[in-house]
């Protein structure tokens, strides 16, 4: 172990900035701004405890704000299937599988979580959501009658 003040290497020790700073100052002002760093450091730890704080917390809300709308579209898109089996009951016709009333609520409440549903571009965003399930409907009716082939090559 060494037993130099200036370390084993030698050298002498970089001054520290409050040697540099307080070389000029009056001792009555040094000794104020002495008692002052342990109240500054105080502060600024707060502040910095605060500010994690503050974004963890915008950070969680924001997470259980998509969580709860994906629930909510899930259990719309559940709701909207009930009422198009309970139509077709009524009034005949099909009715399309559950997922893609689910995933038609799902995109409308992305839309909705971005904000981005507004009177001059409801249409638009209508008009993409029936795009994406026009596809999705072209993509049960491939599968239909693939499905309908592979029963007649298996007869």
């Amino acid at each position: 172990m060494c037993a130099l003040p200036s370390g084993c290497s030698g050298r002498q020790p970089a001054p520290l900035i409050w040697d540099v700073i307080g070389k000029n100052m009056s001792p009555e002002i040094k000794d104020i701004i002495e008692k002052l760093i342990p109240a500054i450091y105080t502060v600024l730890g707060a502040i910095v405890g605060a500010g994690g704080t503050i974004i963890i917390t915008v950070i969680n809300k924001k997470s259980e704000e998509k969580k709860q709308l994906r629930e909510l579209a899930f259990k719309a898109g559940i709701e909207n299937w009930k009422e198009g089996c309970e139509f077709a009951k009524r009034q005949g016709g099909t009715v399309y599988p559950l997922d893609m009333f689910i995933l038609n609520m799902k995109l409308f409440s992305e839309k909705l979580l971005e904000k981005k549903i507004k009177k001059e571009n409801l249409k638009p965003t209508l008009h993409e959501n029936s795009s994406i399930i026009k596809q999705y409907k072209e993509f049960l009716k491939e599968g239909q009658q693939t499905k309908i082939k592979e029963e007649k090559n298996n007869l």
